[in-house]
């Protein structure tokens, strides 16, 4: 079975946040535990930076001419209405490589990307190869005002929703994500399979010296440790509010790690908050994106992880820091119950007393911390990428039929060019632009030679 793996995803934002991260493990261990199928990577021309790191990851893992890049047009974010032309013309272009390549199942690690950079995907309904998506959740549907404030950002994702309706399976990250798939999309549970997540295998490994890579950072006494991204979904004003509550002997003993890449509107916005609540100017340390070495290294020394999220759809960074044994308190909503595993380990993100009074435990009560610590151990043993990687496999060997006839590519560039027309009509496509398109043609036929001469054969 010829299967194409579309890992677009770690050339966006996403490359710094879970979903980033989750891809890249997930696909290193399906390609380890591959005997029997023909697999490619497929990934967007447009980032060089991007290619050397797909190339860097996978290394001894598949073999460099079977990591295809498609050509398209460039600056391509959905956000700028002008783009959509362009964009729709690269959907067609990068569908038509996939065709030509004559997959048997097409697995895209992350569809709902590309509001503001360089990402291509759709799915369309008419093809003659089965499409299966991750599926990590639909959060921004739960509130839509909060989450796409802005009319392109709702056409952006809405036109994403639409085209993850014309796939075949959904492969989620957690039950409950897997319960927000089913009741938003209204498909059977022949389409829906929960292959959960782990966490690097980095993490389960004994650490280096993590003294002298905590001095990389402004950390002067024990820390309250955080690892996300800074929307408001995450509740890290939450957090600064419960912190804050405690009494003034037991905050000035500690800091407050929070690990991310944030934009600085979203410092600014904590920063104002923590003067607000009138804490010491050195509470909050921003460590911005760092190594899942460095990252390995906080889990191990913080006082206590705390993961405040309102929603996830499954949270890694929880499943994280208990595989290094820290002792980890996180919200009780959506997935996190599901990795964390007691309800002594839980909050209630929406009652800043309950965050409060569970953070007091954590940092001062040891046989609290016990027991958080013999959880932390124990839940690090219930996920494995091995798990996640096999539920997949299985899953497509037994639902996914091997093609017996395959289209040349002759004629799929004939069914191609068919569709131009109906999109120069639309958007008025000048000669430049239709020039561009051909070279992208062409291009991208150079990319996928070895594989065209051998169905040809």
């Amino acid at each position: 079975m010829r299967i194409i793996i579309d890992i677009q995803c770690i050339g966006t934002a996403s490359r710094y946040r879970g979903i980033g991260n989750y891809s890249i493990a997930l696909v290193k261990k399906i390609l380890e535990l591959n005997n029997e199928h023909d697999i490619f990577l497929l990934i967007n021309n447009n980032s060089e930076e991007v290619i050397s790191i797909i190339k860097t990851e996978f290394v001894g893992l598949i073999e460099e001419d079977k990591i295809k890049a498609f050509h398209c047009f460039a600056n391509a974010n959905e956000m700028l209405q002008a783009n959509l032309p362009y964009i729709m013309v690269s959907e067609k272009i990068r569908n038509h490589v996939i065709d030509s390549l004559n997959p048997d199942f097409v697995l895209v690690t992350s569809l709902f990307e590309g509001g503001n950079e360089d990402f291509i995907c759709s799915i369309d309904k008419k093809r003659s190869y089965k499409i299966g998506v991750i599926g990590y959740d639909l959060i921004p549907l739960m509130n839509v005002d909060l989450h796409l404030p802005t009319q392109a950002s709702k056409s952006w994702y809405f036109r994403k929703f639409e085209s993850l309706k014309n796939s075949d399976y959904i492969f989620s990250i957690s039950e409950s994500a897997k319960t927000e798939f089913k009741n938003y999309l209204s498909i059977s549970d022949a389409e829906l399979l929960n292959i959960s997540s782990a966490c690097d295998d980095l993490y389960h490994k004994v650490s280096s010296d993590s003294n002298s890579m905590l001095s990389d950072f402004p950390i002067t006494r024990e820390f309250v440790l955080y690892s996300g991204a800074c929307d408001e979904r995450k509740n890290l004003k939450g957090l600064l509010n419960a912190f804050a509550k405690l009494k003034s002997e037991i905050r000035k003993k500690y800091q407050i790690v929070l690990v991310g890449k944030y934009p600085d509107t979203g410092k600014q916005e904590l920063d104002a908050l923590a003067a607000k609540l009138h804490l010491e100017s050195d509470t909050i340390i921003y460590t911005g994106f760092i190594t899942n070495e460095s990252l390995k290294n906080l889990y191990k020394k913080c006082r206590v992880f705390v993961f405040p999220s309102f929603h996830e759809g499954f949270g890694l960074p929880v499943l994280e820091a208990m595989t290094c044994g820290a002792p980890t308190i996180c919200s009780n909503t959506s997935s996190l119950p599901e990795v964390i595993g007691i309800e002594d380990a839980m909050f209630d993100p929406y009652d800043i007393d309950d965050i409060n009074q569970k953070l007091l435990s954590a940092l001062e009560d040891d046989d609290f911390r016990a027991l958080l610590t013999a959880n932390a151990q124990e839940r690090a043993n219930h996920f494995s990428w091995k798990d996640s990687a096999e539920r997949l496999l299985t899953f497509v060997n037994d639902n996914v039929t091997p093609r017996t006839e395959f289209l040349n590519y002759t004629d799929n560039y004939k069914l191609f060019v068919d569709e131009l027309p109906e999109l120069i009509s639309k958007y008025s496509l000048d000669n430049n632009t239709l020039k561009y398109i051909a070279k992208c043609i062409v291009a991208n036929q150079n990319e996928c030679k070895v594989i065209l001469k051998l169905n040809s054969m």
